[in-house]
Order: structure tokens, then C-alpha cells, then sequence
């Protein structure tokens, strides 16, 4: 049966456009993911190590070094209150050996610096799980959505990122919280948050830049769809119609030509006459 396929092929057109749109991962999408990957690791380490500040070696200070949750002293009494005993080691901020030190060592803009490097660990985290999602083509309608949301998530980590580097950067030298602060100084694990927050940019750009060029893709789509030309149903139900009386005709007629084949002799026929009176 010959049944028109123009209206099918018109549709596995839009199709294929639309898989090609949807399903589309760019270098520069690539990129970003790798640069926000790679950021998440320095910020991970930095939040993990207890190498924010430092004293120098040569000063033989009873304080050695810190992180955001550890603590090392070397034979370390409180300044104010002198307790019997004496710290030495490393110990996690919370545990029960800095009990009667945790308001001492964690004042209240320590415990901001802590917040704002953890949220920004929780939202650095959030995006690059999203972007995994669209790189495994999971909820790839909503691409663009997404893509605006992880990059405000980053967006939201680089700020809180800055917030806990800055006030950690004016405040660790203050004399009122750790004694002879000219001896300390910033150290690999601070300089990896800055680092963290740097790619965490470059990050950002691209992939903005790639939502903007889906958003761009999308609207080409679109424009390409809606300039096909479009086939009203009475016009297939025509087409059908005619088709199927032209395989009947094919099927009862005798002798091997139908009138379809006679009809379209006649038209030739007419067009060479009609070429002959004119050159008449």
C-alpha cells in the first residue's frame, strides 16, 4: 500500500533534533564539571586539615598549629585561667580534653569561619551531584533549570567561601584570642581555600557560558520546528484517502496499467501539445 510518509518523516525529524538538543554535552560543559570537581577536592582538604595556621619552628611557641577543627599545642596552659593541666598533642576542637578551652579557642567568628566553609563543602556538593545527573542524562528536560541552580550553587560557595577566608585572615592575628601572634603565620590548607575559591570562578564562567549556549541551541530548535511546514489533518486524510483508492485501482485493473499510469501518460501528452502550439 503506498501511504504517504512525508508527515512521518517530518516527525522523526523533530525527533532527532530534539535528542541531539537534549542529549548534547559540550567540552565546555566538560570542563566546568572537571574545574568544580577539582575545587571540591582542595576545599575538602583544606576543611579536613589542621594546617590553616602555624607558628614558625624557631620560636618553640607552645602553639603549633590548627585547622578549623583541630588543635595542636606542646605543653599549652590556659593564659587566663591556669589550670593544672597541660596540653600536648592534637585534638579535635570538640572532644573532652578542650573542655574547659573550647570558649577560649572557638570564639564566636571561629565558629563563622567553620559555618561558611562547611556550607560552602554542602552547596559545592549539591552541584556537583546535579551535574553528574546531567552528564549521566538523568533529567535532561530540565537541563537549563538545572544549570542555572548549579551555578548559583557555586555562585553561593565562592561567597561563603570569601566570608570564611577574609574573617579568618583579620582575625587570626588578633592578641586577644592566641598569645604572640607575630609568631604564627597562614599556612597551605588556608591557601587551599583560596585556591578552592579561585577555580570554583573559572568554574562558574564556563559554565554559564554553556547554559547560555543551551538556552541559544534551544531557541534555534524551536525557530527550526516551527518553520516546518505544517500538515493540517484534513490534508492527511486526503492523502490517505487518495492513496487508497489508487492501490485499489492498481489491484483490480487488467492488463498491467491502471489508470493512474494512463492519467499520468495524458498529462504529458497534453504538455507536449501544448509545447507544440506554442513553438507553433
Amino acid at each position: 500500500m503506498a501511504v504517504s510518509t512525508v508527515s512521518q518523516e517530518s516527525l522523526e525529524i523533530k525527533e532527532r533534533l530534539k535528542l541531539s538538543d537534549r542529549f548534547k554535552i559540550t567540552n565546555r560543559l566538560i570542563a566546568g564539571s572537571v574545574i568544580a570537581f577539582f575545587s571540591w577536592i582542595l576545599l575538602l582538604i583544606s576543611l579536613a586539615s589542621p594546617y590553616w595556621l602555624s607558628s614558625y619552628v624557631h620560636t618553640f611557641s607552645s602553639f603549633i598549629r590548627l585547622g578549623l577543627f583541630d588543635f595542636c599545642f606542646h605543653d599549652f596552659r590556659h593564659p587566663w585561667y591556669h589550670f593544672d593541666d597541660r596540653l600536648t598533642g592534637c585534638f579535635w576542637i570538640y572532644s573532652h580534653t578542650y573542655y574547659n578551652y573550647r570558649d577560649y579557642l572557638a570564639p564566636d567568628w571561629f565558629i563563622f569561619v567553620q559555618t561558611m566553609i562547611i556550607l560552602a563543602f554542602i552547596f559545592s556538593t549539591i552541584s556537583l551531584m546535579i551535574i553528574s545527573c546531567l552528564l549521566m542524562y538523568y533529567f535532561t528536560k530540565h537541563q537549563v533549570s538545572l544549570m542555572i541552580t548549579v551555578c548559583s550553587l557555586l555562585v553561593a560557595t565562592v561567597f561563603t567561601i570569601f566570608l570564611g577566608i577574609t574573617v579568618f585572615a583579620s582575625k587570626a592575628f588578633d592578641r586577644n584570642w592566641l598569645l604572640n601572634p607575630q609568631f604564627n603565620h597562614l599556612d597551605w590548607a588556608y591557601y587551599l581555600a583560596v585556591m578552592s575559591m579561585i577555580f570554583f570562578i573559572i568554574a562558574i564562567i564556563l559554565l554559564i557560558l554553556e547554559t547560555k549556549g543551551i538556552r541559544e541551541r534551544k531557541r534555534k530548535l524551536k525557530n527550526l520546528i516551527y518553520n516546518m511546514q505544517p500538515r493540517t489533518m484534513s490534508t492527511l486524510n486526503e492523502e490517505k484517502v487518495a492513496a487508497q483508492s489508487i492501490d485499489d485501482h492498481v489491484d483490480n485493473s487488467e492488463g498491467g496499467v491502471s489508470k493512474l499510469q494512463q492519467h499520468q501518460q495524458q498529462q504529458r501528452y497534453d504538455r507536449n501539445q501544448q509545447l507544440h502550439f506554442t513553438q507553433v
